[in-house]
């Protein structure tokens, strides 16, 4: 139930630190006021640093913050006694308990767009595991529905994260997970939100049929939340031109359009369908339609462009929007224009380094290679 995110990059930084420094283990604890054997378990990642003891490492090792920038607070108003009672005894949880999980959860959401999926990665797997023994022995029926609400909600978020990451065998499995607890909740809007990620991790896997079987599975709840119905309309658009289905792919893009006009409130583990993101997504369809035709592409980089640019700057500046920008870097380059291309690549380069990406940093040198672009900043 940790306050602060710790980056993976943690132990081998502060091990290439002290090792610079000629430091045994004993030395740098007299220096940091630790012990030898608390070190070596924060070099082989087997125990979490305090921020406290951070910047008393940062210290000893003159290494100007660069541990400190690698532990991440997490600013929430919640009782951290009350959770971690919780989780010991799951009989005794309470609404409280409850409500300071989807507290946690939401700040959680703000940390990935912030610091990247590796680093808020295994505290969602962890609160994940703790939920799982709260569903299991919770018995009262409305206490329990708010469990599987919550539960199912942490467990899209870590799915998210593994998918993120790129490692789909755990993200099917935090899916799996959580269409369990939405299907025993009955919450249809989550269940399409799922439906809608399995396609996603489809389209990872080259598995376009399922891609677009998927998105379809998806839409077929007329109750579910437009903007959800927008997003798997649109991604089922995406899987269409991929196949190079030009018009069912156009078809499918305005209706989604249409749906994504209607959104009302958006649940909260969807809060970044905004009107730029729609529009994002159908730039992406264009993008794909754009090979071949320079009509397409050039429709796409307007989208991109227009729909990138009215985020706001935290979304501009998170991982999953990387992503997006190098769609735009593609769509610049096919059209001849390398200089904005290179442009949108050293953004998204920028967005890789601060995210720790290393998905998104083989993105941008792949697409630094195809189009002969240079990495080096001016």
């Amino acid at each position: 139930m940790s306050r602060f995110v710790v980056d993976p990059a943690f132990p081998a930084t502060l091990r290439g630190i002290r090792e610079q420094r000629g430091l045994s283990l004993r030395e740098l604890a007299k220096r940091a006021y630790s012990s030898g054997s608390q070190l070596q378990r924060l070099e082989a990642g087997g125990a979490q640093p305090t921020p406290e003891l951070t910047r008393d490492l940062d210290d000893a090792l003159d290494a100007g913050g660069r541990l400190a920038a690698l532990v991440t607070a997490v600013e929430v108003e919640i009782d951290d006694d009350r959770l971690a009672y919780a989780a010991r005894y799951p009989r005794r949880t309470d609404a409280a308990v409850i409500d300071d999980l989807a507290v946690l959860l939401a700040a959680q959401r703000r940390l990935d767009d912030a610091v990247g999926s590796a680093t808020v990665l295994s505290p969602a797997d962890a609160q994940v595991a703790t939920i799982e023994a709260l569903v299991g022995d919770a018995r009262d029926e409305v206490l329990r529905k708010r469990i599987l609400d919550v539960g199912s909600q942490w467990a899209q978020f870590a799915g998210w994260l593994h998918a993120a990451t790129g490692n789909r065998g755990k993200a099917r499995g935090a899916f799996a997970q959580a269409l369990e607890w939405a299907t025993e909740a009955d919450d249809r809007d989550m269940i399409a939100t799922l439906l809608s990620f399995k396609a996603y991790l489809a389209e990872g896997a080259g598995q376009i049929g399922s891609m677009i079987g998927l998105s379809e599975a998806a839409q077929r709840d007329p109750g579910v939340y437009a903007g959800q119905r927008a997003y798997s309309a649109g991604q089922e658009a995406r899987a269409r031109a991929i196949a190079g289905e030009e018009q069912p792919a156009i078809a499918k893009i305005s209706e989604a359009a249409e749906l994504a006009a209607e959104a009302g409130e958006a649940p909260p583990w969807v809060y970044f369908h905004t009107p730029d993101f729609f529009v994002i997504q159908r730039g992406i369809v264009y993008k794909h339609l754009g090979d071949g035709s320079e009509l397409r592409n050039r429709q796409a980089i307007d989208m991109l462009t227009g729909g990138l640019d009215g985020l706001a700057p935290d979304a501009r500046r998170a991982e999953w929007a990387g992503v997006y920008i190098c769609h735009l870097v593609e769509a610049q380059a096919r059209a001849g224009d390398l200089g904005a291309a290179t442009a949108a690549l050293h953004e998204a380069q920028a967005i890789a380094a601060t995210s720790r990406s290393v998905k998104l940093s083989a993105r941008v040198g792949s697409l630094a290679r195809k189009w002969g672009l240079s990495l080096e900043c001016p």
